[in-house]
């Protein structure tokens, strides 16, 4: 029967002590890899990668700033969720890391998570097609979208060092 077995409850993202870390941690491996960085641009879900990130920027790249490309919430919204994770990384790591780094838009959600239109869906061919890398319209998609906006309607990216890291969403293409 199904009530003998045991169960866990995963939740989205990694929304974790270990999810916050993991990404925090990645960054101290992009730092050593001598990975110069300026300007990163990501992802935003549940903000469990983007709390990690944060904090490591704050460590490894202090005066570099990060753009989070939101696929699902305003900021009125995602702040405290992000909030309560930097809090709960802090704890961890018994430090006092914070947004202070971020650039959080919320510009590009569109008619909300998993919904995309044409732009999107002709950008994500142009980059399959010219650099090979695959890219989903609902999570990486979205945010590539959004840094491609940006940068070119900005002169303080030329002559940077702009680093897009795509954290995932592979699976929604399936």
């Amino acid at each position: 029967t199904y009530s003998s077995y045991k169960t866990k409850f995963v939740y989205g993202g990694g929304k974790s002590i270990e999810g916050f870390y993991s990404y925090y941690e990645a960054v101290r491996e992009l730092y050593e890899q001598n990975v110069l960085v300026d300007y990163l641009f990501i992802a935003c879900g549940t903000g469990t990668t983007l709390t990690g990130i944060c904090a490591g920027m704050h460590k490894y790249y202090p005066k570099a700033i990060v753009y989070a490309i939101s696929v699902a919430r305003n900021i009125e919204e995602e702040m405290p969720v992000l909030q309560d994770n930097m809090n709960n990384l802090n704890a961890y790591l018994e430090s006092d890391y914070d947004f202070s780094n971020l650039v959080f838009c919320d510009q590009f959600i569109g008619e909300g998570y998993g919904k995309y239109d044409e732009s999107l869906v002709n950008l994500i061919r142009e980059c399959a097609t010219n650099e090979g890398m695959l890219l989903d319209p609902t999570y990486s998609g979205k945010a590539f979208y959004g840094m491609h906006s940006i940068i070119f309607q900005r002169d303080q990216f030329v002559n940077k060092n702009v680093l897009f890291w795509n954290t995932g969403g592979i699976f929604n293409l399936l």
